[in-house]
């Protein structure tokens, strides 16, 4: 996933994975074929493909490995090793209709998944509940381990960034947005907030940014955005890199991330390590992420949306509150620590 995807779960594999290396943990990760960044074993099947859970326990064979980590949800089914497996949410299992039906196919196999696995790493309390709750998973075999924004993550020199804005066509104080497009971002929310926002202060609502690729079922999404008007006024970047993300949070004003649900938010973390604002909805686990950190307003509520953004966009001191907040928030979670945390999970099965 490190290799296939530059979403929240490649991202949490190559945290992970230098979480590993800066506390001195000796792993060995199975890396895919064409990608030449992580060291390790290459494996020739890719990841979401309807056979995997197959395949990668076949190609794993010859490792012999005593423990494979699945990090995305599903794990080998065949093999005999210890499983532990990554769960970030199961926002589609109390919304079906956010998935192609493929993809349905696939993700549903987490049923089986936590029944199969020796431990589940939940990444947030509230993905832990959903896991009982919706998944028929046993708490006892649940661990938390918390996300965290890599270190490269932080307040930049204003020359720095402008320098980088400039080459990319952006003037600083512009509003972020951050993610896949993907039904479960819940953009056409944003968009009918933004929209107001237009309406009741046309000359001080600075530009929207759409930083992010398309994922399932992105068309409403990019429909509801594309019918803003004036037009000029959101402005398309695709994906980012991580590394040029650090740049693109130090330049915006907020950051707002309008979703249905988040099992993390890691998004929201990374724009907080920058000391930038964060308008968020309730959904999922971002009450719990970003505490008192963040302005939030209830899921699909784009009128509620347009004034916390309104607050944040035009008051300067609960900018400056927010941006304190949320630096001392995100300083709470560490790759090291959630790597130390991982390991000793590795060790539990392994003794047991």
């Amino acid at each position: 996933m490190a290799f296939y995807s530059p979403g929240g779960i490649g991202r949490y594999v190559r945290g992970l994975l230098w979480g590993f290396g800066a506390a001195g943990l000796r792993v060995t990760p199975a890396r895919a074929r064409k990608d030449r960044t992580i060291p390790g074993p290459a494996l020739l099947t890719p990841p979401h493909h309807p056979l995997d859970p197959w395949l990668v326990g076949l190609e794993l064979m010859r490792l012999r490995p005593a423990l494979v980590h699945s990090p995305d949800f599903i794990p080998p089914f065949t093999g005999r090793f210890r499983r532990v497996i990554t769960v970030h949410d199961l926002a589609y299992l109390r919304w079906p209709e956010i998935l192609t039906p493929a993809a349905a196919r696939y993700y549903r196999q987490v049923f089986r998944a936590v029944r199969v696995a020796d431990r589940v790493i939940a990444v947030s309390k509230r993905t832990a509940a959903d896991l009982v709750e919706l998944a028929g998973a046993d708490r006892a075999r649940v661990d938390v381990v918390y996300e965290a924004p890599m270190p490269d993550f932080r307040p930049l020199g204003a020359e720095g960034v402008r320098g980088w804005l400039r080459r990319a066509g952006l003037e600083p104080g512009y509003l972020l947005y951050v993610g896949t497009i993907e039904p479960r971002k819940d953009l056409p929310t944003l968009a009918r907030a933004y929209q107001i926002l237009l309406g009741r202060y046309p000359e001080r609502v600075p530009p929207l940014v759409i930083a992010g690729g398309r994922g399932w079922l992105w068309a409403e999404s990019v429909g509801a955005l594309e019918s803003i008007r004036p037009r000029s006024q959101v402005r398309w970047l695709g994906p980012v890199a991580p590394e040029e993300l650090v740049y693109l949070y130090n330049g915006a004003a907020a950051l707002v991330l309008p979703s249905l649900y988040e099992g993390f938010g890691l998004v929201a973390v990374e724009a907080m390590a920058c000391g930038l604002p964060v308008v968020c909805s309730d959904g999922g686990a971002l009450p719990e992420i970003t505490g008192d950190a963040a302005r939030r307003f209830p899921v699909g509520d784009a009128e509620a949306l347009a004034a916390a953004l309104a607050e944040v966009l035009f008051e300067a001191d609960l900018r400056r509150r927010l941006a304190e907040r949320g630096l001392a928030r995100a300083a709470e979670f560490s790759w090291v620590e959630a790597a130390r945390q991982t390991f000793k999970i590795y060790q539990r099965v392994l003794a047991g």
